[in-house]
């Protein structure tokens, strides 16, 4: 018995490997669990190479293949119960019944953002999921855990309105913008665009993690799961201001801060910027 199987004596000096994917329909840590030297087994020959002197023999082909009926056992959308095998960082496998196994992709496990599967499941743990989809080539189940939970996207637009105010924790900053706790257990996300009207380099120029501010929502879309959120919507539009600072016909004077091949930039103030065409030089 090695690690990868067992070696078979059918007759003599005739022998055979019983591979250990090959011993059953469920997973098999080590074949010493399901056989053991000197024991006479009943198996089935899978393949013979005659140039390899290779013959290979099947356990499980003599056992009842669980995923003949799968989809009658498990049909999609219904509620299942699993067991948790293995925690990764992805999300989660799962054992319905022996040789039946499932996945919870991270996305799946919360309608809240989930940074570590680890956090919500335990190994052997054992919880109701929602058949998503059977790949019945792949042998696996795509599952969920918050398809079981209570969907707080279902009555978002009695919690929040276009325009209206709401207080969240910045919990996710990123180059595009910032991620926010809401109450609800929703989500919100504020573009890099609609965290302020001065130009910024990064998010975390104006938003820190786990601080608390106040946005304006802009844009909910139930179908898509996403709250678009404002934080720049909040303050006095400058470019009010400037427009009558600026007026069609003004002579002003600026420093020129970018050639380009189309024009000319040209600082005004600070964070004001003109652009001179290249039509409008000379």
């Amino acid at each position: 018995i090695k690690d990868f199987g067992a070696f078979v004596e059918i007759e003599e000096g005739l022998n055979g490997l019983l591979h250990i994917s090959e011993m059953a329909w469920a997973y098999v840590k080590n074949p010493s669990e399901l056989v053991s030297e000197g024991e006479v087994l009943k198996l089935r020959v899978l393949e013979i190479e005659p140039e390899k002197k290779k013959i290979s023999l099947g356990l499980k082909q003599l056992l009842t293949n669980p995923w003949e009926d799968v989809k009658k056992k498990y049909p999609i959308d219904s509620v299942v119960e699993g067991k948790i095998t293995q925690v990764t960082s992805y999300g989660a496998n799962v054992e319905l019944e022996a040789g039946v196994s499932g996945t919870v992709h991270l996305s799946e496990i919360d309608w809240e953002y989930v940074e570590r599967p680890s956090a919500v499941f335990k190994k052997y743990m054992v919880l109701p999921l929602k058949v998503l989809k059977i790949d019945e080539d792949a042998h696996l189940i795509f599952l969920s855990r918050k398809r079981t939970l209570p969907n707080p996207w279902e009555d978002i637009d009695k919690f929040y309105k276009i325009d209206s105010i709401v207080k969240g924790k910045v919990i996710r900053v990123r180059d595009f913008g910032a991620f926010v706790k809401l109450d609800k257990g929703i989500e919100g996300f504020v573009p890099v665009s609609e965290i302020d009207w001065e130009r910024i380099k990064h998010p975390s120029e104006k938003l820190k993690k786990d601080k608390e501010y106040e946005f304006k929502v802009i844009k909910i879309d139930k179908e898509k799961l996403q709250l678009t959120l404002s934080k720049k919507r909040l303050m006095p539009d400058p470019w009010l201001e400037i427009k009558k600072k600026y007026a069609v016909g003004t002579l002003v004077e600026g420093k020129v801060v970018n050639l380009t091949d189309f024009g000319a930039f040209v600082n005004l103030e600070e964070n004001i910027d003109g652009l001179v065409p290249l039509s409008e030089i000379s």
